[in-house]
């Protein structure tokens, strides 16, 4: 008889030593250290790229990089290798891309904030992964979770939010929900993923432009209002987007 799937961890009792692991990674490291945060190209993935961006500076890290992944690309590509390579991290920090045995930069530190179920372990990295969880994480959540005993974070709980909005709804059972939705309101949430996930569906495929607006805006508000060139660009592929797809439905 197959042996059953083991049972899930709940989030209160996984959560603590996750927050170990990131946090003995995290003091491995000088704090001029290059730090590259590699992350997915998603409503979620980009939140939790931008959480840890703008994060870790604030635990001291005084040179970190965000750069979101290719449309079509796994982390575990060559080209994503050699791309990220070209950078000359002295560390990797790798978000809502997926685990895998072999790794991303073989010698590179590399810590993995994750929520996807892993294929295989890589060795000489630290793997802190929600897959098993009860419930399971967004990356975004988790990135949120992982640095809030490590710096004052809770100005950016709205990028938590945008990703488990963007990844599991509006009724996750994320615990600071019912607060982010109170504090931003969940109809700028809610159009702030629209806008940051077009731009990833629009043909232009322009990922930079809305991480750009998560590492420097303060509410979900500032995505979805305003003359700012950049908002107006995301409305542009909200637009691309919904004209293909009524161009579809006429077929």
């Amino acid at each position: 008889m197959a042996d059953s799937a083991p049972s899930p961890v709940p989030l209160a009792d996984a959560l603590p030593p996750a927050r170990a692991a990131a946090r003995a990674f995290l003091d491995r490291l000088d704090q001029g250290a290059r730090l590259v945060v590699f992350c997915h190209f998603d409503a979620d993935g980009l939140g939790a790229g931008a959480l840890l961006g703008r994060g870790l500076p604030r635990l001291g890290f005084r040179d970190v990089h965000v750069v979101p992944s290719l449309r079509g690309e796994s982390a575990f590509s060559d080209e994503a290798r050699a791309r990220l390579a070209s950078l000359r991290p002295d560390a990797l920090v790798v978000a809502d891309l997926g685990v895998h045995r072999f790794g991303v930069l073989p010698g590179v530190p590399t810590l993995f904030v994750d929520h996807h179920r892993p294929d295989g372990l890589p060795a000489a990295a630290t793997v802190v992964s929600g897959y098993g969880w009860e419930p399971i994480p967004s990356s975004s959540w988790l990135a949120h979770d992982l640095l809030a005993p490590l710096a004052a974070v809770d100005d950016l709980l709205w990028l938590a939010a945008l990703g488990v909005v963007g990844d599991l709804g509006e009724r996750a059972p994320w615990p600071r929900m019912a607060e982010a939705r109170k504090r931003y309101t969940a109809r700028w949430l809610k159009e702030a993923v629209a806008l940051v996930n077009a731009a990833r569906r629009a043909p232009a495929f322009d990922v930079e432009t809305p991480l750009d607006l998560l590492m420097t805006a303060s509410h979900p508000r500032a995505l979805a209002e305003g003359d700012d060139p950049r908002v107006e660009r995301l409305r542009g592929y909200r637009a691309d987007v919904a004209a293909a797809l009524a161009e579809a439905r006429k077929r």
